[in-house]
């Protein structure tokens, strides 16, 4: 059974670090007067938004993006959800900010551990950690960590966050002909996304390389 840390714990260390330099009060209080209801009842989803502008007319979306971010264009989306399941894991070639308005789980892994062998991207999902992101914090993960949709940290209702990447990120894919055996997992516009066999994004399209359990957490949870 898989254990939960929280993202304060030393093991979180190696896939992000926590933001505390900022003040992300008038944020979060937007993100609960725009989704008022959170998500309640059986595994719904995520819904993710790139770009979402009252998030954006926040004054931290200044701050990061002129100091966090040195001037980089960056965005501001929405990432609500109700969900339980693994299904996918997802890389960037940047870091992702993500802001909690309500506890979550961040399922992790290790870009490192991706094996590329025979032409595929191959990872064992025993690998992977869980950590839970209280409501009011943000974390930064590297660049080198997989992810994808936060899980819900309760069985009966889900989380409302916000999800703050460099500008473009997530936008659709270049139309490129696959000459890299990375550009099979490519997904969206600077992400790359590996599937399990059992997941709808397999059925999809997506790039099939998980090995071992599509991971459920339902169980973990009350």
């Amino acid at each position: 059974m898989m254990e939960i840390y929280n993202v304060r714990d030393s093991r979180f260390a190696k896939y992000g670090q926590i933001i505390e330099d900022y003040d992300f009060s008038e944020l979060i209080a937007t993100v609960l007067r725009e989704f008022p209801d959170v998500r309640k009842g059986e595994d719904l989803g995520v819904d993710y938004m790139a770009s979402f502008a009252p998030y954006e007319e926040t004054a931290v979306f200044g701050a990061m993006t002129n100091h966090y971010w040195a001037g980089m264009p960056c965005q501001f989306g929405i990432l609500n959800g109700h969900n339980f399941t693994m299904n996918a894991r997802e890389y960037h070639r940047c870091s992702e900010v993500i802001v909690a308005a309500d506890d979550m789980l961040l399922m992790l892994g290790d870009l490192r551990d991706v094996k590329r062998e025979g032409g595929k991207l191959r990872y064992d999902t025993s690998r992977t950690e869980l950590f839970v992101l209280p409501a009011g914090m943000a974390v930064e993960m590297y660049q080198t960590t997989l992810h994808y949709g936060p899980c819900s940290a309760h069985r009966d209702t889900g989380y409302r966050s916000v999800c703050i990447l460099p500008r473009g990120v997530n936008d659709p894919a270049p139309k490129i002909h696959s000459r890299y055996e990375e550009d099979k997992a490519l997904r969206g516009r600077g992400t790359w996304v590996i599937a399990h066999p059992d997941a709808p994004e397999a059925s999809d399209g997506a790039c099939v390389g998980l090995e071992g359990e599509n991971l459920n957490i339902c169980d973990l949870l009350h």
